[in-house]
């Protein structure tokens, strides 16, 4: 079975909060910096993942985000 991973990508603005500043607080989220079409990526690992998880994750993500006027999109995928 392929892994569960839930991909973010960033649009920033000059008014917001700057890339760099970005990436320890993904991190605290528990995404990890990516390269390629996506910014951050949580990798799920081998355990059983309800959409409840993700909506809790995503969740964390958005109030951890909230005041700093980014932008993101979230992708779910196995």
């Amino acid at each position: 079975m392929a892994g569960l991973y839930t991909y973010v990508r960033m649009l920033f603005n000059s008014e917001g909060i700057d890339p760099k500043t970005i990436i320890p607080l993904m991190k605290e989220v528990g995404f990890e910096p990516s390269m390629g079409v996506h910014d951050f990526v949580h990798d799920w690992g081998k355990r059983h993942v309800r959409l409840e998880d993700v909506a809790d994750l995503a969740l964390k993500l958005h109030e951890k985000l909230r005041g700093h006027n980014v932008q993101y999109e979230i992708t779910t995928v196995r």
